[in-house]
């Protein structure tokens, strides 16, 4: 097929139509889905569903499609109920289902594990080896958060990404209008104020309504636009050229600069050794005098990318906050990706999109602390912590008094630079 392109066709096919499976799980609502459900999977989810009896050519083609996410699908833990635990993939980091233990028929979901926010942690360690007791007892419960979920835990780019803005689930409609990436274009034309008011609807729903409220000549326009957007996009995908992302922040700052009076700073970064393929967290609690508070540090297994590490660095930092009582006002990354991950609200079912999602449920419980975007000069104190956690054999959380000189060198220096 050299002339269209498409060196692997059955491939490319099987993509597209588990994009449809994917859209799918993520929007249960849609027409679609509640029309699937009815007919094929209507006590099941779509992941579980049977070719069932006489089934049409659609349902038959979405099911072999199925298997390509099955290599990447996730349960993202509410209240455990629709997950088993000896069955599914439900363990961070962990991709492969959990082995069968003796005496598991009396724990068949991930239900039966969860005392109301927490973990039982003598059954876990019963039931798991050590190894994989860690990463149960590192997810996140809430008590607001009860709807188990499927993510996608690999590479967006295998279901298909937006390339303006790297969103997991890239429909139509998203890729055109509700893209971050490309707001901005639409908000700096007259069809904005109409646009906003329908980007809920389906993109085919959207070119009704702009027709019925536009003049001929408008509309022209607004095709026209939507045209080169949709044109844009397509370039990128197959190019994969990287899309100058147009992003509203405040200039960043290059030194340090204290929280406001009688509040805490949390400084979060990570830190990647490619001799020894692995990563480590670093952070730092400290005064708006600038004085250190407290220090983490832990090596980790390398996670999917250096955004998930820094993400998953506020996480461990926000608990320990929260062991240790201490209050945080201000939050500051190095990584501005992981920033927009946390603050945009969107719903994001990629691995770092769930993590980003944690993140806003344990900061809600401390009082909504800001998160703020800074260039590496102005993180190097948390920076140096993850480079040292690197060669550091364990965990380790220094108080005052535990603080090694090499740390207090880098806060006077960091002291010297406010202005």
């Amino acid at each position: 097929m050299g002339g269209l392109g498409f060196r692997h066709l059955e491939t490319f096919n099987k993509a597209l139509l588990a994009k449809h499976v994917w859209r799918i799980i993520t929007n249960p609502g849609s027409l679609l889905a509640r029309l699937l459900k009815a007919r094929y999977f209507r006590h099941l989810d779509i992941m579980e569903a049977p070719l069932g009896s006489n089934p049409s050519y659609i349902w038959r083609s979405l099911l072999w499609s199925r298997t390509l996410l099955e290599k990447g699908l996730c349960w993202k833990v509410g209240d455990g109920s629709k997950i088993a635990t000896f069955g599914d993939r439900w363990i961070p980091g962990i991709l492969s289902r959990v082995e069968r233990q003796p005496n598991s028929e009396n724990f068949p979901t991930v239900s039966s594990l969860i005392d109301g926010e927490n973990w039982k942690e003598n059954i876990i360690h019963n039931l798991f080896s050590s190894h994989l007791v860690k990463y149960i007892l590192s997810i996140p419960l809430y008590p607001t958060q009860k709807k188990d979920i499927r993510f996608w835990a690999l590479d967006p780019e295998v279901i298909g990404s937006c390339p303006f803005c790297h969103h997991a689930c890239d429909s139509t409609t998203h890729a055109l209008f509700n893209c971050s990436g490309i707001k901005h274009c639409w908000k700096r034309t007259g069809f904005w104020h109409i646009l906003k008011q329908a980007r809920h609807l389906e993109a085919s729903d959207i070119s009704l309504c702009m027709k019925d409220k536009l003049t001929k000549e408008e509309f022209e326009g607004f095709v026209m636009r939507s045209w080169a957007i949709w044109s844009e996009r397509l370039r990128l995908t197959h190019l994969r050229n990287e899309y100058p992302r147009v992003i509203n922040v405040e200039c960043s700052p290059n030194s340090w600069i204290a929280p406001p009076m009688n509040t805490l700073r949390l400084d979060v970064d990570a830190s990647y050794n490619e001799g020894c393929n692995s990563f480590a967290l670093g952070g730092i609690i400290r005064s708006h005098e600038g004085q250190p508070i407290l220090v983490f540090g832990k090596k980790i297994e390398k996670p999917i990318s250096v955004t998930f590490a820094e993400l998953l660095a506020i996480q461990i930092r926000v608990n320990i906050s929260r062991e240790h009582n201490i209050g945080i006002h201000l939050i500051i990354l190095d990584s501005l990706l992981a920033v927009q991950a946390v603050t945009s609200g969107d719903e994001n079912r990629s691995y770092v999109g769930t993590l980003a999602s944690d993140i806003r449920g344990l900061l809600s419980h401390m009082g909504n602390p800001s998160l703020r975007h800074v260039r590496r000069t102005a993180n190097n104190v948390a920076h140096s912590v993850a480079s040292f956690a690197v060669s550091s054999p364990s965990y380790f959380v220094w108080k005052r008094g535990d603080f090694p000189f090499w740390l207090i060198n880098l806060v006077i220096k960091d002291l010297d630079l406010i202005q």
